[in-house]
């Protein structure tokens, strides 16, 4: 085949070929044409092609210019009989900075086009591919499922009686603040809200909030460490006002779509 069309079909194929061009003797030119004279891969009794069995078309280009001399690979590298061109390639590249008197010009052909994950991991073997393929779609199974699990989390809400107040508990871990962006507090029989707080900015974490009979302030009722909240109900007033006896409904939404509801009791 001409190396031209040859090179040509690879670049068409999406594949860059790295073009060593070796220092030899004419001695050894004379005896590598002897060699592949002698070592026709087209003859009738020539072996048939095998990858596995070390008789593929590189082989025949490489075992020659190993046999002249020409070549010598380094015995710590360690061939995978599926990618025995990128085998070779190793140890030609090996060779010429151990000894850059052996090539006289260096260049590529073609332009690699392996997609975003040959970029990030390099084109792998046909070998390496089925076991790789099944890790990348493992891993995008398992974000995908943390990022469902999280959408429909639901924030943990605990509440401890004091005296006449409820301490609204929502820690995450018993000590650490969880985000809550939206609490609503409203009369289980009518409906009516008294109290809600809406997320201003940022994203809210809170521990824990109080909730007492008589005046409450709606300000400080819930003071994040992160974030802002506003006051939707009780508009344009400062205290939202609880009573004994009353059946109350709280709402809390966190970072995921449902919320969590408990009926604080006074």
């Amino acid at each position: 085949m001409d190396a031209k069309a040859f090179l040509q079909g690879e670049s068409a194929k999406g594949r860059q070929t790295d073009l060593l061009k070796l220092n030899i003797t004419p001695e050894q030119e004379k005896t590598l044409q002897q060699h592949l004279d002698s070592n026709n891969p087209n003859a009738q009794c020539a072996a048939p092609y095998s990858i596995p069995e070390g008789n593929s078309c590189v082989d025949q280009v490489q075992n020659p210019l190993i046999d002249t001399g020409i070549l010598q690979v380094p015995t710590q590298i360690q061939v995978d009989p599926y990618n025995k061109c990128s085998h070779y390639a190793t140890a030609l590249n090996l060779n010429y900075k151990a000894n850059p008197a052996s090539c006289r010009d260096t260049d590529t052909a073609g332009e690699s086009k392996t997609g975003f994950w040959g970029t990030l991991f390099g084109a792998p073997s046909r070998k390496q591919w089925v076991p790789m393929k099944r890790i990348l779609l493992l891993v995008c199974a398992l974000v995908a499922f943390v990022a469902v699990v999280g959408c429909f989390k639901r924030p943990a809400v605990k509440l401890e009686n004091s005296g006449s107040s409820v301490i609204v508990h929502v820690e995450t871990l018993g000590e650490y603040p969880t985000t809550v962006r939206h609490i609503r507090l409203k009369e289980a029989s009518s409906g009516k809200v008294i109290f809600e707080l809406l997320t201003e900015s940022g994203t809210p974490q809170i521990y824990s909030f109080r909730l007492s009979v008589g005046d409450n302030p709606t300000i400080h009722v819930a003071d994040p460490e992160h974030g802002f909240y506003r006051v939707a109900e009780p508009s344009g007033k400062n205290t939202f006002a609880l009573q004994t006896g009353v059946r109350y409904r709280l709402t809390v939404w966190g970072n995921g779509w449902p919320p969590s509801e408990t009926n604080p009791k006074f």
